[in-house]
């Protein structure tokens, strides 16, 4: 598996329009993408999953913003890490927290993306305990 080169991140940063988490970075630098029975977007195969995600849900999050819903962070704020069926994951750059994001509310979750990891990898090892 080959993980993304600086100049790679940089492009990504550029597209987004902010610096990726320095955490989000780690998990980049040393995962590239993945998980069990979660996922969390990264780099796979040169491409950064997290992009298309993160482009969709902002799009999504300026219409509920044009019929009123009032949101505690800026849609162009948001980089989306992961999606869990009817819930999309994504990190606040600007707080550093993630922000679950669903269909009818968004709230904070996670004070940051390494919490956000480790809590997902803590329910993934107990689900997979639980199925033995």
């Amino acid at each position: 598996m080959k993980n993304p080169s600086e100049e790679e991140i940089k492009m990504l940063e550029k597209e987004l329009g902010f610096s990726v988490p320095e955490d989000y970075k780690w998990f980049l630098n040393m995962f590239g993408a993945g998980g069990i029975i979660f996922e969390i977007y990264g780099y796979l195969e040169g491409t950064f999953t997290c992009l298309e995600p993160t482009l969709r849900v902002r799009g999504e999050l300026f219409e509920r913003i044009e019929n009123g819903e009032e949101l505690e962070f800026e849609p162009d704020n948001l980089l989306v890490v992961s999606n869990a069926g009817d819930i999309d994951y994504g990190i606040d750059v600007k707080s550093g927290k993630i922000v679950d994001i669903c269909s009818d509310r968004c709230f904070y979750g996670a004070e940051s993306f390494l919490e956000f990891l480790l809590s997902e990898m803590e329910d993934t090892i107990y689900e997979v305990y639980l199925r033995v």
